[in-house]
């Protein structure tokens, strides 16, 4: 249950999400419309659309699987190649990882809640 980085080489790393959270990436978007991704994941490809917005933070839709690592890349609502610069380099290719989110209460027994997993904090 661990959401580790792997250390994929030319791939920003965009962080940790609860696997059945919206996956809000970091990246704000730079034109207004639709976004198309596609998806590597435990050797599986697929690939979907999210409509995003100038300014917003970009969501993905979360079709992922708890505790993967899941490797895309995608095109501008224009058609070109999505990138973004971080740090004097310009990425194509960006990274995720989900992580299995638990919560348990238990009032009969006193157990304490608990939760592990990874939040998305962006607008």
């Amino acid at each position: 249950m661990s959401c580790e980085n792997k250390n994929i080489t030319g791939a920003l790393d965009l962080g940790c999400f609860g696997h059945c959270n919206e996956v809000c990436i970091p990246i704000p978007a730079t034109q207004t419309g639709v976004y198309f991704f596609n998806y590597e994941c435990r050797g599986m490809a697929f690939s979907n659309k999210v409509y995003a917005t100038i300014g917003n933070n970009i969501h993905l839709n979360n079709v992922f699987n708890e505790n993967s690592q899941i490797i895309f890349s995608g095109k501008f609502p224009d058609g070109t190649t999505f990138t973004f610069d971080s740090g004097g380099v310009t990425y194509d290719t960006f990274q995720i990882r989900t992580k299995i989110k638990i919560h348990a209460v238990n009032e009969n027994y006193g157990a304490t809640s608990y939760q592990i997993g990874c939040e998305c904090t962006c607008v």
